[in-house]
Parts: structure tokens; C-alpha cells; sequence
């Protein structure tokens, strides 16, 4: 249990929680924000500077291998650095500094680079953040729920301001620009949080013990690691599905895309929240082979061409919808597990080195999907992920979690 008396902040509350914590929330719901503004119309930008779509699938392979790469780093900087604030702060200023120099890329290699960049430096917020979290907060349950809170606001007006900007007729490169604002919001408000270095003794005490109480959960892990590694290689990367998109609406609706993703986010946020509560008393099982056979059924219609009409329109809406609700029941699914395997007090770390393979598996599987697109057409790439999905849902001879 955290000492509720290691600070004076902590004594003073927020709805509920500690100021701390309501900070991180506030950084989470400013980062989230200028994440999705970006997001939104990252492949639109993309090809208006000569990207193509292996371009896509390089961006997204190498965004996901960074971040599996940090999953793999975290043991090594939590070890050689005890005080989280300075590590949350530093993934913070690289993620939100980053952003807004996407806008001026000249072309695809300094999107890639920077973006792979973003990347890093908000996994290492992320991670740290929830780790600072939890040592500031008495009661952990209720911390969580506020910082979900504050990243479902982030998500939905992240979309929306992505959406109104470009239906006001901003260009690519202003909206990414504009990301910077709540940006810097997000470092001013990490700046202000206190020092945690007085938890740390508390903290690693909690770590050892909980170390000791799970040595015997070792052989969950390769399960576990084989199941995220699925998951990986059906998964459908958002930038595939938005520059999918732009074939289903007239170019002067082109605003309407983030608009899609908003309904997704939303959907994704309200039945998020229902798959974690099922999936305790229900098995996970069940519940990603759901997600995946909705994820089929999506992949199948972006495969099949169709010319622009409102007929177009109306599936594309359905296909966004079907994409939040695969999200929703697969998404918390293998955060749980990720979450589970990068935690302090998870059994055996150098086995951690797995996740640089599922990281690479990733890349390879983006940029084979984008070289699919680009080289033959998208029939074909989307038939390829549906395959892949479909060999994935055999998932269920894995024994129940």
C-alpha cells in the first residue's frame, strides 16, 4: 500500500484523486489531443507529399517496432532511473516537440522519422506516467479511472478538431502545426508535478514482495506472448483504413474522414469500458475472436471495389463503425496483457526480449501489406490481412485465459 502521507500534494484531492494524478490526467487528455489531430489526416498529408502506401506501412511498422522496442527498454531505464517524473517528462517533451515538425516535411522520410519519434517519446510517458501514478495514488482503481476519462476526451476532441480545421479549410501542414498547442500545454502541466523520489523506497519495497508472490506465474508468459503476437500480425493499422477511405468519398469531402474516426473513438469508448468488465467474469478468449471476426468482415468490404456515391458513403461509415468495435474488444484485451508482462513485479525480464520479435514481426507484416497495395492494388493487400486474420482467430486453441 502507498504511504498517503509521502507528500503534502497528495493530500489535497480532485474529484476524488490526488492532484498528482489529476495532472497526469490533464497531460494525458492535452497529449491525446494533438496525437489524434495528427493521426486523423497523417496518411492524407503523407501522399500529398509522395508518400505511397508501402510508404504507409513503413510509418506504421516502424511506429509499432519502436514501441515494442521501449516495452524491452523500460526495465533498463526503470533500473538506472528511479525518479519516474523525469522520465515521463523527458517522453513527454520528445512526443509533443516532435508533432509539430511533421507539418513542415518537405517529404515521406522526415515523416517517418519524426513520427517514429512521437512514437517513442509517448510510450516512455505512458509508461512512466502510469508508474508515478500508481505510487502517488491511495487508491489505484479510482487514479486509473480518472486518467481513462481524461484519454477518452482527448480522443474524442482530438477528432474533432481535426475534423473542424479541415472543414474550415486548413491545410495539412497548419492542422499538424496547430498540434503544437496542445502540446505545450501538455509539458507546462508536466512540469508542475513533484518530485517522487521519496516513493521510491516505498515503491521498490511493494515490487519485491509482489516479485515473490508471482514467480510461480512464469509459464503464462509464453502463452501470453504467442497471443499478442496474433494479435499484431491481424491487426489492421489506422493509417491503411483512412487512406482506404479516401476512395469512398468525393475529394471535396475529404473533411468527413475524421469525422469517421470521431464515431469509431466513440464507439470504441463506450463498449472499451463494457469488454473489460465482461472479460473478468467471461473468457478473453471469446471476446478477441469476436473483435477479429468483425475486423474479417470489415477487411472483406474494403477489399471489394466501389465507386463514390452516397451508397459508398454509407459503408464506409458502417466500416468505421465495425473498426471501433473490434477496438473495443480487442484493444483492452491485449493492453491487459501487454500491461501485464511490461509491469515492475512480472517474473523473469529477459524474457521481455520477445517482444522486439513480435515489434519486428509487426514492421515486416506493415510494410509486406503496404508493398501488396502499392504494388498490385488494395484488393489484394486487404485479402492478404484478411487471411491473416482469419489464420489468427484459430486463436481459440489456445487454452482459456
Amino acid at each position: 500500500m502507498v504511504d498517503n502521507k509521502l507528500c503534502e500534494d497528495d493530500q489535497k484531492l480532485i474529484f476524488g484523486v490526488p492532484v498528482s494524478v489529476f495532472i497526469i490526467g490533464l497531460v494525458t487528455f492535452f497529449t491525446i489531443i494533438s496525437t489524434e489531430m495528427i493521426l486523423n489526416i497523417l496518411p492524407l498529408f503523407t501522399t500529398s507529399i509522395g508518400g505511397t502506401p508501402l510508404i504507409l506501412g513503413l510509418i506504421a511498422g516502424t511506429s509499432v517496432f519502436a514501441l515494442y522496442i521501449l516495452y524491452t527498454l523500460w526495465y533498463w531505464m526503470e533500473d538506472k532511473f528511479t525518479k519516474k517524473k523525469v522520465i515521463a517528462v523527458s517522453g513527454c517533451l520528445i512526443s509533443n516537440i516532435a508533432k509539430p515538425f511533421i507539418g513542415f516535411s518537405p517529404s515521406w522520410v522526415y515523416v517517418l522519422g519524426l513520427k517514429t519519434i512521437e512514437c517513442s517519446g509517448n510510450c516512455i510517458r505512458s509508461t512512466s506516467s502510469k508508474e508515478y501514478c500508481s505510487r502517488r495514488a491511495v487508491d489505484e482503481e479510482k487514479a486509473l479511472q480518472a486518467t481513462k476519462v481524461f484519454e477518452s476526451l482527448g480522443l474524442i476532441l482530438g477528432s474533432f478538431f481535426a475534423f473542424y480545421l479541415l472543414f474550415i479549410s486548413m491545410s495539412y501542414s497548419q492542422i499538424i502545426f496547430l498540434s503544437i498547442i496542445p502540446g505545450s500545454i501538455a509539458i507546462l502541466l508536466m512540469l508542475l508535478l513533484k518530485s517522487d523520489a521519496n516513493q521510491e523506497k516505498n515503491g521498490n519495497n511493494v515490487i519485491q514482495e509482489t516479485q515473490q508472490k508471482l514467480e510461480k506465474t512464469d509459464n503464462n508468459f509464453s502463452r501470453s506472448i504467442i497471443i499478442i503476437g496474433c494479435l499484431e500480425i491481424a491487426g489492421l493499422g489506422a493509417l491503411f483504413l483512412i487512406i482506404r477511405a479516401v476512395d469512398y468519398i468525393s475529394i471535396n469531402l475529404i473533411f468527413l474522414i475524421p469525422l469517421f474516426f470521431l464515431i469509431s473513438n466513440v464507439i470504441f469508448l463506450i463498449f472499451s469500458n463494457i469488454t473489460l468488465k465482461v472479460s473478468k467474469i467471461r473468457s478473453q478468449k471469446l471476446l478477441v475472436i469476436m473483435g477479429l471476426f468483425i475486423l474479417l468482415i470489415s477487411c472483406i468490404l474494403l477489399a471489394i471495389p466501389i465507386g463514390i456515391s452516397l451508397y459508398s458513403l454509407i459503408i464506409i461509415i458502417l466500416i468505421f463503425t465495425f473498426y471501433g468495435f473490434y477496438k473495443a474488444l480487442v484493444t483492452p484485451i491485449i493492453r491487459k496483457y501487454i500491461s501485464d508482462l511490461v509491469a515492475e513485479n512480472t517474473p523473469r525480464k529477459s524474457d521481455k526480449y520477445y517482444f522486439l520479435l513480435i515489434g519486428f514481426i509487426a514492421l515486416i507484416k506493415c510494410i509486406f501489406i503496404g508493398f501488396v497495395y502499392f504494388v498490385f492494388s488494395f484488393t489484394i493487400a486487404f485479402i492478404m490481412v484478411s487471411i491473416m486474420i482469419f489464420f489468427s482467430i484459430r486463436i481459440d486453441r489456445i487454452e482459456n485465459h
